[in-house]
Protein backbone atom coordinates (compact mmCIF):
# COMPACT_ATOMS: atom_id res chain seq x y z
CA UNK A 1 0.00 0.00 0.00
CA UNK A 2 1.16 3.46 -0.78
CA UNK A 3 1.16 6.20 1.79
CA UNK A 4 -1.02 9.27 1.66
CA UNK A 5 -2.22 12.15 3.77
CA UNK A 6 -5.78 13.40 3.98
CA UNK A 7 -6.53 16.69 5.74
CA UNK A 8 -9.87 18.28 6.53
CA UNK A 9 -11.12 21.51 8.06
CA UNK A 10 -14.52 21.80 9.74
CA UNK A 11 -16.38 23.61 12.49
CA UNK A 12 -17.32 22.32 15.92
CA UNK A 13 -20.21 23.88 17.85
CA UNK A 14 -20.25 23.75 21.65
CA UNK A 15 -21.92 25.96 24.27
CA UNK A 16 -23.29 28.22 21.57
CA UNK A 17 -19.82 28.96 20.20
CA UNK A 18 -18.15 27.85 16.99
CA UNK A 19 -14.62 26.44 17.11
CA UNK A 20 -12.41 25.59 14.17
CA UNK A 21 -11.68 21.90 13.73
CA UNK A 22 -8.74 20.44 11.82
CA UNK A 23 -7.99 16.80 11.25
CA UNK A 24 -5.46 14.75 9.32
CA UNK A 25 -5.01 11.09 8.61
CA UNK A 26 -1.89 9.49 7.24
CA UNK A 27 -1.42 6.03 5.81
CA UNK A 28 2.08 4.70 6.29
CA UNK A 29 3.67 1.35 5.64
CA UNK A 30 7.03 -0.06 6.62
CA UNK A 31 9.03 -1.95 4.04
CA UNK A 32 9.65 -5.37 5.55
CA UNK A 33 12.39 -6.70 3.26
CA UNK A 34 15.16 -5.24 5.45
CA UNK A 35 13.80 -7.00 8.55
CA UNK A 36 13.20 -10.27 6.75
CA UNK A 37 16.71 -10.48 5.30
CA UNK A 38 18.63 -9.10 8.29
CA UNK A 39 16.65 -10.46 11.24
CA UNK A 40 14.16 -13.20 10.36
CA UNK A 41 16.27 -15.14 7.85
CA UNK A 42 19.38 -15.51 10.06
CA UNK A 43 17.15 -16.50 12.98
CA UNK A 44 15.47 -19.15 10.86
CA UNK A 45 18.92 -20.45 9.85
CA UNK A 46 19.93 -20.73 13.51
CA UNK A 47 16.76 -22.69 14.24
CA UNK A 48 17.35 -24.91 11.23
CA UNK A 49 20.85 -25.62 12.45
CA UNK A 50 19.33 -26.88 15.69
CA UNK A 51 18.26 -30.01 13.82
CA UNK A 52 21.96 -30.90 13.52
CA UNK A 53 21.67 -31.88 17.19
CA UNK A 54 20.16 -35.12 16.05
CA UNK A 55 23.07 -35.94 13.77
CA UNK A 56 25.13 -36.71 16.88
CA UNK A 57 24.84 -40.19 18.34
CA UNK A 58 22.15 -40.57 21.01
CA UNK A 59 24.77 -42.14 23.26
CA UNK A 60 26.74 -38.84 23.29
CA UNK A 61 24.45 -36.28 24.93
CA UNK A 62 27.29 -33.87 25.69
CA UNK A 63 27.89 -33.27 21.98
CA UNK A 64 24.23 -32.52 21.51
CA UNK A 65 24.14 -30.20 24.49
CA UNK A 66 27.24 -28.33 23.38
CA UNK A 67 25.66 -27.67 19.97
CA UNK A 68 22.36 -26.69 21.60
CA UNK A 69 23.94 -24.24 24.03
CA UNK A 70 26.17 -22.79 21.33
CA UNK A 71 23.09 -22.09 19.21
CA UNK A 72 21.23 -20.66 22.22
CA UNK A 73 24.09 -18.29 22.96
CA UNK A 74 24.32 -17.36 19.28
CA UNK A 75 20.59 -16.62 19.18
CA UNK A 76 20.74 -14.53 22.37
CA UNK A 77 23.75 -12.55 21.13
CA UNK A 78 22.08 -12.00 17.77
CA UNK A 79 18.88 -10.80 19.45
CA UNK A 80 20.88 -8.28 21.48
CA UNK A 81 22.71 -7.15 18.34
CA UNK A 82 19.59 -6.62 16.25
CA UNK A 83 17.64 -4.98 19.08
CA UNK A 84 18.95 -1.62 17.89
CA UNK A 85 17.79 -2.30 14.34
CA UNK A 86 14.19 -3.07 15.32
CA UNK A 87 11.88 -0.11 16.01
CA UNK A 88 11.09 0.35 19.68
CA UNK A 89 7.33 -0.02 20.08
CA UNK A 90 5.21 -0.71 23.14
CA UNK A 91 3.57 -3.82 21.70
CA UNK A 92 4.82 -7.20 20.50
CA UNK A 93 5.27 -7.31 16.74
CA UNK A 94 5.07 -10.33 14.47
CA UNK A 95 8.86 -10.26 14.23
CA UNK A 96 9.16 -10.35 18.03
CA UNK A 97 6.84 -13.36 18.14
CA UNK A 98 8.87 -15.09 15.44
CA UNK A 99 12.14 -14.52 17.32
CA UNK A 100 10.61 -15.73 20.57
CA UNK A 101 9.18 -18.89 18.99
CA UNK A 102 12.54 -19.72 17.45
CA UNK A 103 14.29 -19.15 20.77
CA UNK A 104 11.85 -21.49 22.55
CA UNK A 105 12.34 -24.07 19.81
CA UNK A 106 16.07 -24.06 20.59
CA UNK A 107 15.37 -24.28 24.32
CA UNK A 108 13.00 -27.22 23.78
CA UNK A 109 15.58 -29.05 21.67
CA UNK A 110 18.23 -28.49 24.33
CA UNK A 111 15.91 -29.84 27.03
CA UNK A 112 15.02 -32.87 24.91
CA UNK A 113 18.72 -33.50 24.27
CA UNK A 114 19.40 -33.37 28.00
CA UNK A 115 16.48 -35.57 29.07
CA UNK A 116 16.51 -38.29 26.42
CA UNK A 117 19.59 -40.14 27.72
CA UNK A 118 17.79 -40.51 31.04
CA UNK A 119 14.80 -42.24 29.43
CA UNK A 120 16.46 -45.00 27.45
CA UNK A 121 17.68 -45.94 24.00
CA UNK A 122 14.23 -46.72 22.54
CA UNK A 123 12.97 -43.22 23.34
CA UNK A 124 16.17 -41.68 21.99
CA UNK A 125 15.81 -43.47 18.66
CA UNK A 126 12.14 -42.53 18.42
CA UNK A 127 12.88 -38.86 19.14
CA UNK A 128 15.68 -38.87 16.56
CA UNK A 129 13.38 -40.32 13.89
CA UNK A 130 10.63 -37.80 14.67
CA UNK A 131 12.99 -34.80 14.59
CA UNK A 132 14.69 -35.95 11.40
CA UNK A 133 11.27 -36.47 9.80
CA UNK A 134 10.33 -32.89 10.72
CA UNK A 135 13.51 -31.66 9.11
Amino acid sequence: PTGGVHCFVDEHKANGRIFPKFGATARVARKSRFYVTNVALPTAVFSGLAFTLFAAQPSEPMERLSVAFTLLLTMAAYKITVAGMIPQVSYETLLDQFLLCNFFLLVAMAVVSALLPQVGHDAEDLADRVCLALL
